[in-house]
């Protein structure tokens, strides 16, 4: 049969191996094509129909899995069902405002802010964007606080939490108020931090940020600039600032018979009889006084052994005035009480001098030797009166040049007198 057949083929025409294997792709092709051309008709029909698009405004359904045909439904837990408490709400703070998505705003929906002072505090209502704000204040008050127009009248200077205070005044030599001062704040590095005037009443507040250290320069018109470091560590800080005039005096202070007046004291005083400035002479009688305003002032000068000196001086606004000063040296007077019987001297004898106008100067008593001693007594003419006898009296010129002397006797005839050189003063 085999024979057969191979003869049935080759009188077909086919060879007998190839042929085979080609009679045998031709007919699985044939077959691929069947088995495609029917599941592509069938195909349409099982389709799922496409998910149409939701309406303007609204979110589209979440989609199931893509396997949601072939997703069983999850086993039930052994365990029971964990419930989560919900949290409470945050509670209200200062300067808090939560936005809540809602629901779009209108379109034709009305929107005024003509009734609410947006730079004070917030209202409920819906933004623009479409988002609600709910009304809490951003000033650090409660939603039922009182609220202020900015048309109330001036507002008091806001100061943020990151500032500091630096209040103060501005004084003169003299302790009076300096207006219209210039105060500038900078760092080490120059920046400049802040700029002000004092008031009328001298007064300024600045406002500097916390946490630095700054320096602080003060000019006015007839003073002297000052430079003050000012370290800000605090929330208020006090600053009181003294200034220091560009006006002065110097000069020379010397004795009657010229000698220096040295380490004489100099005050200078002014219409109130308030001290302003004072200063010591130095070892030749030479002094200054700076850093005064301008005006006038009574300048005095004292010193041991003479009689202290006054004067009126006029202060320009700038630049020093000189002042001279001479002072009158004081004199002395001693001598000794005796008994004119006997020209003993008397202890315990009560003796005073008495001035022009009948002031008495200085009294003492003799010590046991008799003698007595009237020291640091001015230039002029005096009355010595000696009691424990009889009282005696006798006239006396002191010329503050030396030291007189005399002699007092009581109980007879007038008393003896003598001069006795004096060292001169110096």
């Amino acid at each position: 049969m085999t024979t057969a057949l191979r003869r049935g083929w080759a009188g077909a025409g086919f060879a007998a191996p190839m042929d085979v294997l080609l009679l045998v792709a031709v007919a699985v092709l044939v077959v691929g094509f069947l088995v495609a051309f029917l599941v592509t008709r069938r195909g349409p029909r099982d389709a799922v129909a496409p998910t149409p698009a939701p309406p303007a405004g609204q979110r589209p359904p979440a989609q199931p899995p893509e396997d949601w045909r072939l997703a069983a439904p999850p086993p039930p837990s052994p365990f029971p069902e964990r419930r989560v408490p919900t949290p409470p709400p945050p509670e209200w703070h200062p300067g808090t405002a939560p936005l809540e998505r809602r629901r779009p705003m209108p379109p034709d929906a009305a929107f005024s802010l003509a009734d609410h002072n947006l730079t004070d505090h917030a209202q409920d209502g819906w933004r623009q964007d479409g988002w609600r704000q709910d009304g809490q204040a951003h000033d650090g008050r409660g939603p039922d606080a009182p609220r202020h127009r900015a048309t109330d009248g001036a507002p008091a200077p806001a100061m943020l939490s990151n500032q500091a205070l630096l209040a103060g005044h501005v004084i003169g030599p003299d302790g009076r108020p300096v207006s219209g001062a210039t105060l500038t704040v900078s760092d080490f590095h120059g920046s400049p931090a802040g700029i002000g005037r004092s008031a009328t009443d001298g007064r300024f507040r600045l406002h500097l940020p916390t946490g630095g250290t700054y320096l602080l320069v003060c000019t006015a018109d007839g003073h002297q600039s000052t430079t003050v470091m000012v370290t800000v560590a605090v929330a208020t800080l006090a600053c009181d600032i003294v200034l220091a005039g560009t006006g002065g005096i110097d000069g020379w202070i010397r004795h009657q018979h010229g000698g220096p007046a040295a380490g004489a004291t100099v005050t200078l005083t002014d219409l109130r009889g308030e001290v302003v400035a004072s200063t010591m002479a130095g070892p030749g009688g030479g002094y200054r006084l700076t850093g005064l305003n301008a005006g006038e002032y009574t300048v005095v000068a004292s010193a041991a052994g003479a009689r202290p000196s006054a004067g009126t001086v006029q202060v320009p606004a700038s630049g020093g005035t000189r002042v001279d000063i001479v002072l009158q040296s004081n004199g002395a007077l001693r001598g000794t009480v005796r008994a004119a019987h006997s020209a003993r001297p008397v202890p315990d004898a009560s003796v005073a001098l008495v001035d022009g106008s009948g002031g008495v100067v200085a009294a003492l008593r003799t010590g046991a030797d008799g003698e007595y001693v009237f020291a640091e007594v001015p230039p002029g003419g005096y009355t010595l009166i000696a009691s424990g006898y009889p009282p005696v009296a006798s006239r006396i010129e002191l010329t503050g040049e030396r030291t007189e002397v005399r002699d007092v006797i009581l109980g007879a005839a007038p008393a003896r007198s003598g001069t006795d050189e004096r060292p001169e003063w110096g």
